[in-house]
């Protein structure tokens, strides 16, 4: 269990490093002229990167927590739960409302960038659509499920609220 909790870390912790460096590359890339292809393969491969390291990590970190007992045992769940509090209200959340703006502003550029280099590009046209339909798809999304669970009296679970994604 401690091997696994360890490397859970370990692993995790190269999000870090590996999303620097998979920026910088998709920088580089942007910047030598690369078509539209070449940016999404990039882009792609930087959020597999990401998700397999921090969930891989997560996994194993788990994995460990539960073979040592950690997780079914009352006594130390209840000892850890200001940390849990602490780790969900503030850690978690501070971080991410910080970097709202500077990411939000960050993929509004390179968006923006991408759609003056390639105006003519039809991975471009195809964005610019999603973007003009982004705000409508939202609303309407969110009054269809306001309307469906309503009168079903709410989601049961997550599987209910997946065959409604996919259906709209």
């Amino acid at each position: 269990p401690r091997t696994l909790m360890f490397l859970g870390v370990a692993v995790f912790l190269c999000a870090v490093p590996l999303a620097v460096g998979m920026d910088a590359l998709l920088i580089e890339v942007a910047r030598s002229g690369a078509t539209p292809k070449d940016l999404e393969d990039v882009f792609s491969l930087a959020i597999a990167v990401d998700g397999f390291t921090r969930a891989f990590g997560m996994m194993l970190l788990g994995m460990g927590m539960f073979r040592r007992g950690l997780l079914t045992d009352a006594q130390w769940l209840q000892a850890h739960r200001p940390h849990a509090l602490a780790g969900l209200a503030l850690l978690a959340n501070i971080p991410n409302t910080i970097a709202t703006i500077p990411a939000t502003l960050g993929y509004f550029i390179l968006l923006s960038w991408l759609d003056s280099v390639w105006s003519d590009s039809a991975s471009v046209a195809r964005l610019r659509s999603v973007g003009r339909m982004a705000l409508t798809n939202y609303l309407t999304q969110t009054a269809l499920g306001l309307l469906v669970f309503a009168a079903v009296g709410g989601a049961n679970g997550r599987a209910q609220v997946l065959v409604f994604v996919v259906g709209v």
